[in-house]
């Protein structure tokens, strides 16, 4: 799937190739003028989850240090990516000292558990990928205002709800998001169970898991390209592919863009689960469709989009 690709392509790995070594003396602070605190806490992190360095923390795999931009001139990690195939590790808990970590790439089945409360606490992280691992859970306040890339895919051992912190989401430019497969945030193929709560000002994929709920004000939040706008998208809490079933509110059945934005962002007839029981057949939706973009000439017309979407 193109996200995937663009997951794989933007994750670093890191290598258990190396040969391992204690941290070279260079002063008191620092080591090859990166944080000798952040040396310490990496090496811890690297011996838990199984992964050998050589002496030059500038050289270690997976590492990305800030410039040195501080009065110090020492620099600290702002991004560390992990990818660990054997074995059953959890991402300790001192990651949260890493003072100025700001994206976290976790890879594979040997990394299990869960994400430290104490790293999500901080509210530090604004890109957070966690792909094919074997992690059970995320905790609660996993999420926060700032993210601008989450990640979240083929953990088939995250059943479990959504964290509530993922109404924290903010919306992305429309620019940005589409330069990213058209989801900056996407949570696709894991376990997740439960049901996708309210959220507004965001566009996000939560695809291909167990979810059984959708709150159906999403589909009022969703919102869609204007007359004078190249995009074709409508955009929202999308939720295809999951367990969604029953019937649809009266509320969304009664506003034509309402049950537009419902087809296009649900799929409602392509559920794992029993399906929606009453809602309309997509013959009915384009026909309501046309009509209804005939009297608002301010949005594009999206009928032939809707007529050519899988549901």
């Amino acid at each position: 799937m193109k996200h995937l690709k663009t997951l794989l392509g933007m994750a670093l790995v890191a290598s258990s190739a190396f040969v391992a070594a204690s941290c070279s003396d260079d002063d008191d602070d620092a080591i090859n003028r990166c944080d000798r605190k952040d040396c310490e806490i990496l090496q811890g992190i690297f011996n838990e989850m199984g992964i050998t360095v050589d002496s030059d923390p500038t050289k270690w795999p997976g590492v990305r240090w800030t410039v040195t931009v501080n009065p110090d001139g020492i620099r600290r990690v702002r991004s560390l990516s992990l990818t660990v195939e054997e074995g059953s590790h959890q991402i300790p808990e001192n990651i949260a000292d890493l003072s100025y970590l700001q994206a976290l790439y976790l890879k594979g089945g040997g990394i299990s558990g869960t994400l430290p409360e104490s790293l999500c606490a901080l509210g530090q992280l604004d890109t957070l990928s966690i792909y094919a691992t074997s992690m059970t859970s995320l905790p609660d306040n996993t999420f926060n205002g700032r993210m601008k890339y989450v990640n979240i895919i083929g953990n088939q051992q995250m059943k479990c709800a959504l964290p509530s912190s993922i109404t924290s989401l903010k919306g992305i430019d429309k620019t940005e998001t589409a330069a990213m497969s058209n989801y900056s945030f996407s949570i696709d193929s894991n376990g997740f169970t439960g049901e996708i709560p309210a959220m507004s000002g965001v566009n996000i994929l939560i695809a291909r898991n167990n979810i059984t709920a959708y709150d159906y004000s999403n589909t009022f939040t969703a919102t869609q390209s204007m007359k004078d706008d190249d995009t074709e998208e409508i955009w929202g809490v999308a939720a295809p592919v999951n367990r969604l079933g029953g019937e649809v509110p009266a509320s969304v059945l009664a506003d034509t863009l309402a049950s537009i934005h419902f087809a296009y962002l649900v799929r409602p007839n392509r559920q794992k689960g029993t399906g929606f029981t009453n809602f309309y057949s997509r013959q009915e939706l384009v026909k309501m469709a046309a009509e209804f973009y005939a009297n608002h000439p301010e949005y594009k017309n999206l009928t032939k989009l809707l007529s050519e979407t899988s549901f």
